[in-house]
C-alpha cells in the first residue's frame, strides 16, 4: 500500500520563493523589465482599436481590412513567446542567451510570429500587389531555414518588415509608419549591444520599449493617415536625426553603466546561457 504522507508534506521553498527564483534580477530591476513586456505586449490593441474606428475608410482604402485584426493577434501572440524565452533566460540576459544572439524554441516562435503579423499587414494594405505580398510571404519560407542554421531572425524579418512598411505607406502616406521597423531593429539592437557589453540588466526595459514605442508611433502614422493629416518626411528625417544624435552622445555613458548584479546566488542558479 503506498503511503499518503509523502501528499501531506509541504515543499520547503514556498510557493512565491519559487517564482521569484526564476527572475535572477534584483527587485526594482525586475519590476521596471517586467512592466516593459507588459507594456509592450498590449501595444497591438492600438492599432485594433483604430481599425474597429475607422473600418469604413480601411474597406475603401485597404485591400483586406480583416488582415489588419488578423495582424494586431500575431503580434500580441509573438509577446507571450517573448516572456517565455527570458523567463527560460532567468530574464539576466547575456551574449549566448536565446533572448539575445543565441537560440531557443520560444525565441524561435515569437519571431515567427512577427514574421506572420508583417506578412498579415502587408495583405491587409496591399494585397493586390503581387511583388510585396510575393517578397513578405516569402519570408514565412526563408526564416525557418536562416534561423535554424544561423540562428539569425533579421534576414527573414527585412523581407517581411519592408514590404510591410511599404504597403502601409503607400495607403496612409505617413512616414512615421517605418517606425515599425525601425524600433524592432535599429533601436532594439543600440539597447541589446549595450547589454551585452556591460551586462546592464535595466537596459532590457528600454530595448523592450522600443518595439512597443516603435509599434504606436507606426499606429499613430496610419491613424494620421485616415484622418487626412500625415506628418511629413520633414517631421520624420527630424526624430531619426534627433534620435541618432541622443544615441550617439549618449553611447560611451550607456558603455560605463555597471553590471547589475545577479539576485540568485551561483551555485543556485540553473540556466541556459
Amino acid at each position: 500500500m503506498v503511503s499518503i504522507n509523502k501528499f501531506d508534506k509541504q515543499d520547503p521553498i514556498p510557493p512565491y520563493r519559487i517564482i521569484t527564483n526564476e527572475v535572477d534580477l534584483p527587485p526594482k530591476t525586475a519590476a521596471w523589465v517586467l512592466l516593459a513586456h507588459f507594456v509592450t505586449t498590449v501595444t497591438p490593441l492600438y492599432m485594433m482599436w483604430i481599425v474597429y474606428e475607422h473600418w469604413d475608410y480601411l474597406l475603401e482604402h485597404s485591400f483586406s481590412p480583416h488582415m489588419f485584426y488578423v495582424a494586431a493577434a500575431m503580434f500580441l501572440c509573438s509577446s507571450p513567446f517573448e516572456v517565455a524565452q527570458n523567463n527560460i533566460d532567468k530574464w539576466y540576459l547575456t551574449e549566448k542567451c536565446g533572448s539575445v544572439y543565441g537560440v531557443g524554441l520560444c525565441d524561435f516562435l515569437f519571431w515567427f510570429f512577427m514574421v506572420l503579423g508583417m506578412v498579415a499587414l502587408t495583405v491587409a494594405a496591399r494585397g493586390d500587389n503581387s511583388w510585396l505580398v510575393g517578397t513578405a510571404c516569402s519570408a514565412i519560407v526563408v526564416y525557418p531555414f536562416v534561423y535554424l542554421l544561423r540562428g539569425i531572425p533579421y534576414p527573414a524579418l527585412a523581407l517581411c518588415g519592408i514590404p510591410a512598411v511599404l504597403a502601409m505607406y503607400a495607403i496612409f502616406g505617413d512616414p512615421l509608419i517605418f517606425f515599425l521597423v525601425i524600433g524592432p531593429s535599429a533601436v532594439l539592437m543600440y539597447f541589446i549591444t549595450a547589454i551585452v557589453r556591460t551586462g546592464a540588466q535595466f537596459l532590457h526595459g528600454f530595448a523592450t520599449l522600443s518595439a512597443g514605442v516603435g509599434f504606436l508611433v507606426a499606429s499613430w502614422g496610419m491613424l494620421s493617415g485616415i484622418t487626412g493629416q500625415p506628418h511629413g518626411w520633414i517631421t520624420f528625417v527630424t526624430v531619426c536625426i534627433v534620435l541618432l544624435m541622443v544615441g550617439v552622445v549618449l553611447r560611451p555613458t550607456v558603455l560605463r553603466l555597471a553590471p547589475t548584479p545577479h539576485r540568485i546566488a551561483a551555485e543556485d542558479r540553473k540556466t541556459v546561457c
